[in-house]
């Protein structure tokens, strides 16, 4: 009897520790799990921070097709990082598949220049493809801008050596092409510096540290830049206040910062001209040279904000007449008048016909949807994208060459998925 209790006493003890083991190593497995995903995480950010920084890798690293060998980089390294398994989704693999069909049946049905065709392909293959796959799975975002900010440093002795500030000018057709092509990739710079510096989840280390590409960069944009890119950074504070998304108490206040937001862009807009001119003869007593607004001051007095722009759009919409339903095929505007449409919205319509707008619009309901409806930190997220994308596209550029537009439709496709998991949850 007593050995029988005893027997009893013992294996209920043993039972009691084997349940505790089993709960430690459940623990244990958890903790590592999480780990891991962060890791995996991080290392995604690292990746698109690193591919949105191509043109920062091409100053550090001055290589004939540096951006080629970096695009093919980064997909190797993002495959070691997740696996090949589910690589990429569905959607996204029958959007390529649609997009190469285009590219064949565009060239079947264009007699243009063929190179004009091989180098809209080369661009979708090397940035289109890339951005698509590595927006596939979860990436850090603070990954993003912290590793954009860090690399933005190597590039500081890129822009002393060159005096891009000192020495530049548009008078000059080569260097004001350059000017917009550096000012450009400076945006997504100097948002990530904002977004690490004023970080509550970011070291204090790291948040010092954007401190110095901050202050070198805006110098650099507000002596140097052309129009968009300030444009660029204005559109990111304007998609920031209006998507950001408040607590109840705090919402009456987001309503009044709209509304005298949208007086003061109405009375901005009516004296332009005196303020630009205001501005500019406050920096001409300082001393202090400002290159962006010299060219608005300069444009707006001859009456060209569009810099010619129109000429090239009407061209485009007379074109559209005979076309509008199926387009006229990719590149068939540069094949023709040896220049790009200027503005991603004709150029889709041009090349793409009422089906290939459609679709696009598709993804545009897609992405402000989610600006409405997603959580704090992926809005700002594709604020960022939108705002380093579309306002170059709108008015210069084309989509094909733009890593940053396939970043930022890969990134709608991504965003996509997480709505539906979210509407599967509730």
């Amino acid at each position: 009897m007593k050995l029988t209790k005893i027997n009893y006493i013992i294996m209920e003890k043993l039972s009691k520790i084997e349940e505790s083991i089993k709960k430690l190593n459940i623990k244990i497995k958890g903790r590592h799990f999480k780990q891991y995903n962060s890791i995996t995480e991080i290392i995604n950010g690292l990746l698109i921070a690193l591919f949105l920084s191509t043109n920062i890798i091409g100053w550090i690293i001055p290589i004939n097709g540096i951006s080629v060998l970096a695009s093919a980089s980064i997909l190797i390294l993002y495959i070691l990082n997740n696996g090949i398994k589910n690589l990429i989704s569905k959607e996204k693999l029958v959007f390529i598949w649609c997009v190469l069909i285009w590219f064949i049946l565009s060239i079947i049905n264009n007699n243009g220049n063929l190179s004009n065709w091989i180098k809209y392909l080369q661009y979708f293959i090397v940035y289109g493809v890339v951005a698509l796959t590595i927006t596939e799975r979860n990436f850090s975002n603070e990954a993003v801008y912290r590793y954009v900010m860090l690399l933005s440093l190597f590039a500081i002795p890129y822009f002393v050596g060159q005096g891009f500030f000192l020495d530049y000018s548009y008078a000059i057709q080569e260097q004001s092409s350059q000017i917009m092509i550096m000012s450009y990739a400076l945006v997504p710079v100097e948002i990530a510096c904002i977004s690490v510096l004023f970080s509550k989840k970011e070291k204090k280390c790291y948040r010092i540290i954007s401190l110095i590409p901050f202050l070198i960069y805006t110098f650099v944009l507000t002596s140097t830049s052309s129009r968009g890119p300030i444009l660029a950074l204005a559109v990111y504070f304007l998609l920031r206040i209006l998507f950001y998304k408040p607590k109840e108490n705090k919402k009456k206040i987001k309503i009044i910062i709209i509304i005298i937001l949208v007086i003061v862009i109405v009375l901005s807009l009516i004296f332009i001209e005196e303020i630009l001119n205001l501005i500019k003869n406050i920096l001409d007593s300082l001393s202090i040279d400002s290159m962006f607004i010299d060219r608005m001051v300069q444009v707006i007095n001859k009456g060209d904000v569009l810099s010619g722009r129109e000429d090239i759009y009407n061209t485009a919409i007379n074109d559209l007449k005979s076309s509008f339903v199926l387009g006229n095929g990719i590149a068939s505007y540069e094949d023709r008048y040896g220049h790009y449409v200027h503005n991603i919205i004709l150029q889709i319509i041009y090349e793409g016909g009422i089906i290939c707008i459609s679709y696009f619009g598709y993804l545009m309901y897609n992405m402000i949807r989610f600006l409405i409806k997603g959580k704090e930190e992926e809005v700002k997220f594709l604020c960022f994208l939108i705002s380093i994308s579309m306002v170059q596209l709108m008015i210069s550029s084309f989509y094909w060459s733009s890593l940053k537009f396939w970043i930022l439709i890969g990134y709608i496709f991504y965003s996509k998925n997480i709505y539906k998991k979210e509407q599967i949850k509730v």
